[in-house]
């Protein structure tokens, strides 16, 4: 991601794999996007647990929901939960996409990997601080 801005960067890197269940949709590529920018995995337990929308669905039931499921991630790893108006660039959030989806903040926006390709988005209904540091 060197020679352009973080913004830029992260819509490049949610940009570069068509979406793909289990490998590259919206929380995985979210969690690669943090990886490359330096900060820890916070899908790791995730990865390779599932294939299609039921999977994924199944694993966000299983854990209480999305927000429930990403928000003991995230804790776990120590990034506590903030007012959405307070993210800076490198913060993780949830939007609505109608569904729920994980985006990452680029500064301006939050930045979300959707079947149709990358969205960013105003707000989110709900935000982690992972203290990126730019």
């Amino acid at each position: 991601m060197a020679g352009m801005t973080l913004q830029a960067a992260i819509v490049r890197h949610l940009a570069q794999q068509p979406f793909v269940w289990g490998k590259a949709d919206c929380c995985l590529a979210v969690c690669d996007v943090l990886v490359a920018i330096g900060l820890p995995d916070a899908a790791a337990i995730f990865r390779d647990q599932y294939s299609d929308a039921a999977g994924a669905a199944d694993i966000l039931a299983r854990g209480g929901g999305m927000l429930a499921t990403v928000g003991r991630s995230f804790a776990t790893l120590g990034w506590p939960e903030i007012e959405s108006a307070a993210a800076r660039a490198g913060d993780v959030g949830v939007i609505k996409v109608p569904t729920l989806a994980l985006a990452v903040f680029d500064g301006d926006r939050w930045c979300v990997k959707t079947q149709r390709g990358v969205m960013r988005h105003r707000a989110a209904t709900t935000a982690w601080s992972t203290g990126y540091l730019a």
